[in-house]
């Protein structure tokens, strides 16, 4: 037996050994908040920039490639043109290697009406009904910096975009019986989920060009 569990202590100590050797050579990535450059005149939700970032943080976790630390890790969460250096040298004296920079390029919002109009039957009458679509869609662009030298060694886009629809019906009427009032079906109650949808998908991509260039 005894030869049978110094082989397993010696397959432990390997594994422990290959684990602490893989975090000392991954680079250490914070991810700043991210920043909003729009050129529209839809702005995002207020908070969506935070999300951003926190979804850059769990995408980047995922892909195995950096050690990762979110904006709340530095005491800035993110610096602007002016006082990029400042967050640089913040960044480096906190031991990290990379500071992943976002911004939300493109927030635009698409709606399209199809109306039918009314049929009338003998029985029974309908009245007309109509179909509304709304794209959104969500553009970020990241770029990873070098916090020693200020060089941005990659970006990458990310593009995201979901689609919802709401259909609307007149009222049915029933000669001689009576009136079943219209109806709506729609997604306005899935709007939060249709702005989740678009942003994750951006960040996916965004995160996978990220991720791709430790790995070349």
């Amino acid at each position: 037996m005894r030869p049978i569990w110094i082989a397993v202590f010696g397959v432990v100590v390997a594994a422990q050994t290959v684990w602490a050797t893989e975090s000392v050579t991954r680079p250490r990535v914070a991810v700043a908040e991210f920043d909003v450059a729009l050129s529209g005149r839809t702005l995002p939700p207020p908070d969506m920039a935070s999300s951003a970032a926190q979804a850059m943080v769990d995408r980047l976790v995922s892909s195995g490639a950096f050690q990762v630390f979110d904006a709340q890790w530095l005491s800035r969460g993110r610096g602007g043109p002016a006082d990029l250096a400042e967050l640089r040298a913040e960044a480096q004296r906190a031991g990290v290697d990379y500071l992943a920079l976002g911004t939300i390029t493109q927030f635009a919002e698409e709606r399209s009406h199809r109306g039918f109009g009314g049929g009338a039957l003998r029985f029974p009458v309908l009245g007309g009904a109509s179909r509304r679509q709304v794209d959104l869609v969500i553009s970020v662009l990241v770029k990873l910096v070098d916090v020693r030298t200020g060089e941005i060694v990659t970006t990458a886009t990310g593009l995201g975009s979901a689609s919802r629809s709401n259909i609307n019906a007149g009222g049915l009427s029933l000669l001689k019986i009576g009136a079943v009032a219209g109806y709506s079906r729609g997604s306005d109650s899935f709007r939060d989920a249709q702005l989740g949808e678009a942003l994750e998908r951006s960040i996916d991509a965004a995160s996978r060009g990220i991720a791709a260039w430790r790995q070349r």
